[in-house]
């Protein structure tokens, strides 16, 4: 079980689950010269004035991009400090890197929207490799290949309870206001934007990854995936997260959350939390990770 309520001032590593233990403060790697200790996870053992957790934070998002960029898949365990895994909730001060912090994560947020593309793309090329070698005149398999894998136009949702499983689209582009509760369910991955207003309840639910980047304001704003959720909520006013994926989760939240609830089975867990000191991390998850909390 989680929960804590972390301050951004300070810098502190918080090992809460059972069976963990801290390690001892006293070297130069392990403390600041105000004696408070230093998150040892990135790595970084940060000066005065400083911007040591940012720095790293930088490198890892920075790393993360160009592997997307390059058609890799993306090593999210960076973004956690490396393959190390002491296991329970760490917390870090990175306010002093908010700026570099915030243009990192645009430059990994517009190379992850164009990774569906980017994917379909070369599910393109390896077709059209294989029509060739079959004989088939490289323009001809051109054309079958981008007709076997065409692009699907976003889906454009303004009602609260939208019927998805009878439509196809790649993506959900989303403008509702005036919703009270919204079920969203999909039989493979999810990747919703926009803008959305519930009073009490909106449920993002998919058979696969989940991507959502959303505005506006929901009372309790539930992910719910089959795979990983990755999505940026700094602009969302969303009193309450539940975040439940059975893979990586990267989430960025705002001042507009309180309370950070997380379940499921995650192989990483990194929280980026901008400018809300106060933000509470409650639940479990049942693969046991480390859960890294940036504050900035």
């Amino acid at each position: 079980m989680i929960a804590c309520r972390v301050s951004a001032p300070l810098l502190v590593a918080l090992i809460v689950l059972a069976g963990c233990k801290k390690k001892p403060a006293g070297g130069p790697e392990d403390t600041q010269p105000d004696g408070v200790p230093v998150l040892s996870v990135l790595g970084v053992a940060p000066a005065p004035g400083a911007t040591g957790p940012a720095v790293k934070m930088v490198a890892a998002l920075d790393q993360v991009t160009r592997e997307i960029e390059q058609d890799k898949p993306p090593s999210f365990w960076a973004l956690m400090g490396g393959p190390v895994k002491p296991k329970g909730l760490v917390a870090v001060d990175a306010t002093a890197g908010r700026a570099d912090l915030d243009a990192a994560f645009g430059r990994f947020w517009a190379a992850w929207e164009s990774r569906p593309e980017r994917i379909r793309q070369s599910l393109v090329r390896q077709r059209v490799e294989q029509l060739t070698k079959q004989g088939v005149p490289p323009d001809r398999a051109k054309e079958q290949a981008e007709q076997a894998f065409r692009p699907l136009p976003p889906l454009r949702v303004t009602t609260p309870n939208p019927d998805l499983d009878k439509q196809y689209f790649t993506r959900i582009e989303a403008d509702v206001a005036g919703g009270v509760q919204g079920i969203w369910s999909q039989n493979g991955g999810m990747n919703v934007s926009g803008t959305v207003e519930f009073s009490e309840l909106l449920r993002l639910q998919c058979n696969g990854d989940l991507s959502a980047r959303l505005r506006g304001r929901v009372g309790k704003l539930d992910l719910h995936a089959n795979g990983s959720v990755v999505a940026d909520l700094a602009d969302l006013q969303a009193p309450v997260v539940e975040a439940r994926p059975n893979g990586n989760l990267f989430l960025r939240l705002g001042p507009g959350t309180g309370v950070l609830k997380l379940d499921g089975l995650a192989v990483t867990a990194t929280v980026m939390v901008r400018g809300n000191p106060g933000l509470k991390v409650e639940g479990k998850i049942d693969r046991d990770p480390r859960v890294v909390v940036i504050h900035y």
